[in-house]
């Protein structure tokens, strides 16, 4: 436990938002060991590991972790955001076979 709020505390002081875990789905079937951008060079997490769950595949785990703390690209509390999130989506090709 001392090893885990030790961790904590330093990403803490590394500026990561350690009151606020967010997670992700990984979309493949190796391990994560480092984040790419996906699409529209993003990441995404969401505050709902249920919701990431959605999007794993490959039998990998949602994973938990901590962003930085400051500017995120929010579509949910962002109305701007939204809107550039809906603009990237458009231009898409969505092939559902």
């Amino acid at each position: 436990m001392a090893g885990l709020l030790s961790f904590l505390n330093r990403a803490s002081d590394m500026g990561f938002d350690t009151k606020t875990p967010v997670y992700h789905g990984p979309g493949t079937s190796s391990p994560i060991t480092e984040f790419e951008p996906g699409r529209a060079g993003l990441t995404y997490f969401s505050e709902n590991p249920d919701y990431s769950k959605g999007y794993a595949s490959g039998g990998n785990p949602v994973g938990e972790y901590f962003l930085r703390k400051g500017k995120q690209f929010d579509t949910v509390a962002n109305p701007k955001h939204k809107a550039q999130e809906e603009e990237i989506a458009s231009g898409w090709i969505w092939d559902f076979k």
